[in-house]
C-alpha cells in the first residue's frame, strides 16, 4: 500500500476494511455523483427561496406540492448526472479491460468530470437570474444574447450588481467543485491500476448498464422523461421548480435546431388566415385614401412595459401615473398583447405586422427578408421613416433588419455624445427623446412628413436611474424606480412635443415591445405579453376605451388608416378602425398561445400539453386548467394560432414575393 492509500484508510480508523473492499473508481464516481446532486439541489433551493412569493400567484401552493416539486427535481438532476457521468464510467471500464490505457482513461475521466460539472454548476447558478427575468428555466434563447455579441453580454452583466454577484457565485462554485474533484481523484488514486481489477470492472459495468435508465428518467415504455413530466400542478412556479436548467437548455437547443417551422399545412393555414382576416385571392385587403388631419406618426415602444402595472388594471402601486393620465385622452385598448417576450419580437411584429415564431429569431438571418409592410409603404409615399434606439443598433441585427424593411435611417449609440452614454444600453431614455425631438423638428422644417419608431431601454437590466432634476422616484427598489423614470421620461417627451408645430398633426402610438413577468399566474406569465396600446392625438382622436382583443401586429395597419393612407394590407395585422379581431395569437419561445375575451389557451409545443384557463372564473378557479372539459374551445383557438403562425412564417420565407407584399398600388 502506498503512502496516500495508507493515509486515506488509516485516517478513517475502523473504516479501513470497508473502503478496501470497494473499488476506488466506484467510490470516486459515487462521490462525484452525490456532490453534483447536492449542488443541483442547493441551486434549486436558492431559486425557491428567492421566488417564494410566486407561489401565491396560483393554486396548489401548499408544502406538499413544494416537496413534490423538489422530489421531481431530484429525478431531473439524476437524468443530467447520468449524461455527465456516462463517458467517465465508460472510460474507466475500458481502463480495467485494457490495462495499458488505464492511466490515460483515468486522466480523461477526471478532466471530463471537472469540465462538464463545472459548466453544469455555472448553468444552474446562472439559471436563477434568468428565471427571474423570463419566468422560465434556462433555455436556448440565451444564445440570442450571446449571438448579439459577447462584448454586449459582458457589459450588461458587469453593469448590474446582482448579475455580477451571480456571475461571481457561478464561477466560484464551479472552481470549488473543480478543486474538490481533482483532489478527490488524487486521493482515490484512480489512475493506479490494481491487479485485482475484476471486481472494479464488474461494478463499473453494472453502473454503465444503469446509466441509460438514469438518463431515460422514467420506467414507462411510452417515452423518456420530458419537461412536461415536471408539470404536476396548476401552479406555474411549482411546475418550473422541478426542472433542471441543464436539461431545459439541452432540450430547447435540440427543439430549435434547423430553420424550418411546420406547425400546420401551409395551404390549409393560408386558406384559414385569408378567410379569418377577410382577404382576397392575393391575400390582400385594400384601404382607400381619405382626408385626415394626421400627417405624422410617432410609435413609442417602451421596454418591458406591462399593462398590468396600470391603475385601470387594478394596480395600486402607481408606477405609471403619466400613462394612466394619457389613457383617458386617447383611444386605448385594454386587451392588447405582444406577439413574443423579447425586444426583437416586438420590433419585428410592430414593423412587419407579422407574428413571432416558436424559438425563431427572425431578425438575425444572414439574408434579410424584405417584407415591406406599412413602413415600406410610408417610405414610398415620401415620408421620412426613422428608427431611434438608445444603444448599439447592431445588437440583434436590428439596424440591418429595420433598414431592409421600410426604415430610411437609424439613430443609435454612435449618434449621441459619448458623455451621455451611461451603460451597456447606451443613453437614458430622455436623452433619446431629446435627440428625436431635434431630428423631428428638422424633418418638419424641411417640409417632410415622418414616421418615427422610438425604442426605449431604461426598464431593462442593467438598470440605471439618471440623476435629473425633473424626476424624483417614490419607491426604493431600483427595478421599480426605472419603471417610474421611463413613464416620466415618456410624459416629458409628449409634453415637449406638444409645444411643436407638428404636434397637432401627429399620431402618437404608445405601447411596448413586450410586457414583464411580474406574475407567474398561468402556465405562462400573461403579464409578459399584456401591453398597453394607446392611439393619442388630441383633437383628432376622441377618447375611447375598448375591450376587444388586439395584437401588436395591428398597430401599423391601424395607424396607416388614421393617417388616411391608401394601401393594400397583405400582412396578418388588421385595421382596428374597421375590423375586429376574434382571437389574439402570441408565443413565449417554445409555447404558442391565444387569448380572447373568455379564455387563455397555452400549448406547450415540445411536450404536447394543452392548457385552457377560464378568464371569467372567480377567484383561484381562474388559474385551474380546464382543457379536459372544453375540447371545442381548444380546437378553435389552436387552429387559429397555428394557422396564423404558419402563414406568417411562409410569408417571411416562401411566398412573400409572389404576393408582392408592400408593393405600390397601381
Amino acid at each position: 500500500m502506498n503512502e496516500r492509500d495508507r493515509y486515506f484508510t488509516e485516517s478513517r480508523g475502523g473504516g479501513k476494511k470497508i473502503f478496501d473492499r470497494i473499488p476506488r473508481e466506484a467510490l470516486y464516481i459515487a462521490t462525484v455523483y452525490l456532490t453534483g446532486m447536492v449542488c443541483f439541489t442547493l441551486c434549486r433551493l436558492i431559486l425557491l427561496w428567492r421566488n417564494f412569493a410566486l407561489l401565491d400567484l396560483g393554486v396548489d401552493n401548499s408544502a406538499e406540492w413544494i416537496c413534490r416539486a423538489l422530489l421531481m427535481g431530484v429525478r431531473f438532476d439524476n437524468v443530467i448526472s447520468g449524461y455527465l457521468l456516462s463517458l467517465p464510467v465508460l472510460l474507466l471500464l475500458a481502463g480495467q479491460i485494457f490495462p495499458r490505457m488505464h492511466r490515460t482513461a483515468a486522466q480523461m475521466s477526471k478532466w471530463w468530470i471537472t469540465a462538464v460539472y463545472a459548466l453544469a454548476i455555472m448553468m444552474c447558478v446562472g439559471d436563477i437570474p434568468f428565471f427571474e427575468q423570463f419566468r422560465i428555466r434556462l433555455n436556448a434563447v440565451m444564445f440570442n444574447y450571446i449571438g448579439g455579441g459577447m462584448t454586449f453580454v459582458v457589459r450588461m452583466v458587469g453593469g448590474q450588481w446582482q448579475y455580477m454577484l451571480f456571475s461571481v457565485a457561478a464561477v466560484s462554485l464551479a472552481a470549488l467543485f473543480a478543486i474538490f474533484n481533482l483532489r478527490l481523484a488524487r486521493r482515490w488514486t484512480i489512475d493506479n491500476f490494481r491487479r485485482s481489477h475484476r471486481p472494479t470492472a464488474i461494478i463499473l459495468l453494472i453502473a454503465l448498464c444503469i446509466i441509460p435508465f438514469s438518463i431515460r428518467g422514467r420506467l414507462s415504455r411510452k417515452s423518456p422523461i420530458r419537461v412536461g413530466t415536471a408539470y404536476i400542478s396548476n401552479n406555474a412556479f411549482i411546475n418550473q421548480l422541478g426542472l433542471n436548467p441543464v436539461f431545459t437548455l439541452m432540450r430547447s437547443t435540440l427543439d430549435m435546431s434547423g430553420n424550418e417551422l411546420h406547425v400546420q399545412d401551409s395551404g390549409r393555414a393560408r386558406a384559414f388566415a385569408a378567410w379569418e382576416l377577410g382577404r382576397d385571392r392575393s391575400f390582400g385587403r385594400r384601404f382607400e385614401a381619405q382626408q385626415t388631419p394626421v400627417d405624422n406618426l410617432v410609435v413609442i415602444l417602451m421596454e418591458s412595459n406591462t399593462a398590468d402595472r396600470l391603475r385601470s388594471e387594478g394596480d395600486t402601486a402607481g408606477l405609471l401615473p403619466c400613462l394612466d393620465t394619457l389613457i383617458g385622452k386617447g383611444l386605448y385598448f385594454r386587451n392588447a398583447y405582444s406577439t413574443g417576450i423579447h425586444t426583437y419580437n416586438g420590433v419585428y411584429s410592430t414593423l412587419t405586422s407579422l407574428p413571432s415564431y416558436l424559438n425563431k429569431h427572425t431578425m438575425k438571418e444572414s439574408i434579410i427578408p424584405q417584407l415591406g409592410g406599412i413602413p415600406e409603404r410610408m417610405m414610398q409615399e415620401g415620408m421620412s421613416t426613422i428608427f431611434f434606439t438608445t444603444h448599439d443598433a447592431q445588437f440583434d441585427n436590428m439596424s440591418g433588419f429595420v433598414m431592409g424593411n421600410g426604415i430610411r435611417s437609424v439613430v443609435s449609440e454612435p449618434d449621441y455624445d459619448s458623455s451621455e452614454i451611461v451603460s451597456t444600453l447606451g443613453v437614458p431614455d430622455h436623452v433619446m427623446y431629446d435627440k428625436a425631438l431635434r431630428i423631428l423638428d428638422m424633418e418638419h422644417e424641411a417640409g417632410r412628413r415622418f414616421c418615427a419608431v422610438l425604442l426605449t431601454s431604461s426598464n431593462h437590466p442593467p438598470y440605471n436611474v439618471p440623476d435629473v432634476g425633473w424626476f424624483e422616484p417614490r419607491t426604493d427598489d431600483i427595478s421599480t424606480q426605472v419603471v417610474e423614470y421611463a413613464d416620466r421620461a415618456m410624459q416629458r417627451f409628449i409634453a415637449s412635443a406638444a409645444t411643436r408645430e407638428w404636434f397637432s398633426s401627429t399620431l402618437f402610438v404608445i405601447t411596448a415591445d413586450h410586457g414583464k413577468a411580474i406574475r407567474n399566474d398561468f402556465a405562462i406569465p400573461l403579464s409578459y405579453n399584456h401591453i398597453p396600446l394607446l392611439f393619442y392625438s388630441p383633437g383628432n382622436i376622441p377618447p375611447e376605451l375598448r375591450d376587444d382583443p388586439v395584437s401588436q401586429m395591428d398597430i401599423m395597419p391601424t395607424a396607416a388608416d388614421m393617417l388616411g393612407m391608401e394601401f393594400v394590407n397583405t400582412t396578418l395585422g388588421i385595421n382596428l378602425m374597421r375590423e375586429r379581431r376574434r382571437i389574439v395569437p402570441f408565443s413565449t419561445d417554445d409555447c404558442l398561445a391565444a387569448i380572447d375575451n373568455d379564455y387563455l389557451y397555452v400549448y406547450d409545443n415540445p411536450n404536447d400539453i394543452a392548457y385552457l384557463y377560464d378568464l371569467n372564473a372567480e377567484g383561484r378557479a381562474r388559474y385551474v386548467n380546464v382543457a379536459g372539459s372544453h375540447r371545442d374551445v381548444i380546437r378553435r383557438m389552436h387552429e387559429y394560432s397555428i394557422s396564423m403562425m404558419q402563414t406568417g412564417w411562409d410569408i417571411h420565407h416562401d411566398f412573400g414575393s409572389d404576393l408582392e407584399i408592400g408593393s405600390p398600388l397601381n
